[in-house]
């Protein structure tokens, strides 16, 4: 990395191609950092330092230098921590903190399904308006996010606000409208003793689902 300090391109490839599938990361994914020679010259060096294997369609990139490269070292000029600030956030950013946290929500992890969520929603109000539908469907998977994670105090006025803004945007029989009321609706039914995969039920619109695992936790 000391030998291509002076290749600012091949330092941001190397920076960027960590964060992907170690193999098969089709060329065209670099088309646009820059003009093509000078994208080929910036692979081609990396390619020289043994970083990454370069094939006509597609890079390789082993594990080990991955990992390295994307492990913050205080100690290692190469290696800084870097992260974007949220004002320098945008759209595209916005969808993939909102579809990063979904995804964490699925998966269990609601607490950390909240930290990208609200970034998300604050990026939209920001950037797009607090009416934007957009915008809305943040809130709704925000609220979500606390309903999963036992935070009703957050949640239920998170809903009912959403609500308020859904039916006056969009309408009271939007689909959407009707998705955050549902949800609203099963987290007030049972606020403080419903467990989160069972307001989750009710929420996905899975009655039998819900009553299935309401029997399940409470051992009848």
């Amino acid at each position: 990395m000391d030998r291509l300090a002076g290749d600012p391109l091949a330092e941001q490839l190397l920076r960027m191609l960590a964060w992907y599938a170690p193999d098969g990361i089709p060329r065209t994914l670099l088309d646009r950092l820059a003009d093509p020679p000078a994208v080929l010259g910036a692979v081609g060096r990396l390619a020289a330092y043994s970083m990454l294997t370069a094939g006509p369609g597609a890079l390789t990139m082993h594990r080990l230098v991955q990992a390295v490269t994307r492990t913050p070292d205080p100690g290692d000029p190469h290696r800084d921590p870097s992260h974007a600030r949220p004002e320098t956030d945008t759209q595209d950013t916005a969808y993939l903190l909102n579809q990063a946290g979904v995804f964490l929500k699925g998966q269990g992890q609601p607490g950390r399904a909240a930290t990208y969520l609200q970034r998300a929603l604050a990026d939209r109000v920001r950037l797009l308006g607090a009416d934007h539908p957009r915008t809305l469907t943040s809130r709704n998977n925000l609220a979500t996010a606390y309903d999963d994670a036992g935070e009703l105090g957050r949640a239920i006025p998170l809903y009912e606000q959403t609500l308020a803004d859904s039916v006056r945007v969009l309408s009271a029989d939007h689909p959407q409208t009707k998705i955050v009321r549902g949800n609203l609706a099963a987290a007030r039914q049972h606020p403080n003793s419903a467990p989160a995969d069972v307001r989750a039920a009710r929420r996905a619109g899975k009655p039998w689902e819900a009553e299935r695992r309401g029997r399940a936790a409470t051992g009848r």
